[in-house]
C-alpha cells in the first residue's frame, strides 16, 4: 500500500454512521476502520474497490470482511468522469468541496 499520494478527506453519511455504530457490526469495527483508512489513501485500489453499475452507477464498493461492503463516492472521480447526475451528492457539485473528498455512504452485507 503506497502512502506517497495525497490523503483524501472523509465525509460520512448519517446512514453510514448509524450502521457503523450498530450492535450488528461491532465484531467488524476494526476491519471497517482499517478499510476506510486504506480507502482514504487509495480509493481506487484498496480493499477491492470497484465501480458499481445500474441503480448504483457513480458509486464504488470495497470489501470490509467477507461479504460486508462499504459503499462510497469519490468527488474527484465524479467530476472527472461526469458522474454528477448518477447518485449525485451535494459535495460533488460544490466548488468548495475538494476533489480529494470521499463520502462513505453505506455498509451492506451481500449474501
Amino acid at each position: 500500500m503506497s502512502t506517497s499520494g495525497p490523503r483524501y478527506e472523509p465525509r460520512y453519511s448519517e446512514e453510514f454512521n448509524k450502521k457503523k455504530d450498530s450492535k450488528a457490526l461491532r465484531p467488524h469495527q476494526d476491519n471497517l476502520r482499517r478499510t476506510c483508512e486504506r480507502l482514504l489513501i487509495n480509493p481506487y485500489g484498496a480493499a477491492g474497490s470497484h465501480r458499481l453499475k445500474y441503480d448504483s452507477a457513480g458509486l464504488r464498493a470495497a470489501t470490509v470482511f467477507g461479504s460486508l461492503r462499504v459503499i462510497f463516492k469519490v468527488c474527484e472521480e465524479c467530476r472527472k468522469l461526469g458522474d454528477g447526475d448518477l447518485n449525485a451528492l451535494d459535495c460533488c457539485e460544490s466548488a468548495s468541496t475538494s476533489d480529494l473528498t470521499i463520502t462513505f455512504l453505506d455498509i451492506l452485507d451481500y449474501h
